[in-house]
């Protein structure tokens, strides 16, 4: 994981809250933050824990995949996947 070493709320709250454990074994909070305009992508800001009492905001999720849905959320080591591209989200929109 690639980190900004800065930890700031986001300007706008955010709708959703989704909880993952990394293929490292790291914690990671993907906040969904709404758009003015519902016809542009939805924003997702990621945070790790950095094995303290605060999250640091990331840049980057390496070689992982992440999957966000409404019910359930995983991360996977995207090159065991061909069909998967590293350091990307995939969000099932039907359910988000």
């Amino acid at each position: 994981m690639t980190g900004t070493g800065a930890t700031r709320p986001p300007a706008i709250p955010p709708s959703k809250y989704y909880l993952v454990k990394s293929s490292q074994g790291d914690l990671l909070l993907s906040l969904k933050i709404p758009t003015i305009d519902v016809r542009l992508t939805r924003y997702f800001v990621l945070f790790g824990d950095d094995g303290g009492l605060q999250w640091a905001e990331i840049e980057s999720i390496g070689t992982d995949a992440l999957f966000l849905s409404l019910y359930q959320s995983m991360s996977v080591y995207a090159l065991d996947f061909q069909e998967c591209r590293p350091d990307s989200i995939y969000i099932d929109h039907v359910n988000i």
